[in-house]
């Protein structure tokens, strides 16, 4: 889903962003948890 919302760019580019995304919402569970 996040690949779609992004226009282009190079493979290190999109991981990177998949990256940053996982981490925020590994930090949006951790405060839907808590």
């Amino acid at each position: 889903m996040l690949m779609t919302l992004k226009g282009g760019g190079s493979e290190e580019e999109d991981s990177e962003s998949i990256d940053q995304a996982n981490k925020l919402v590994k930090k949006n569970v951790e405060i839907w948890k808590t």
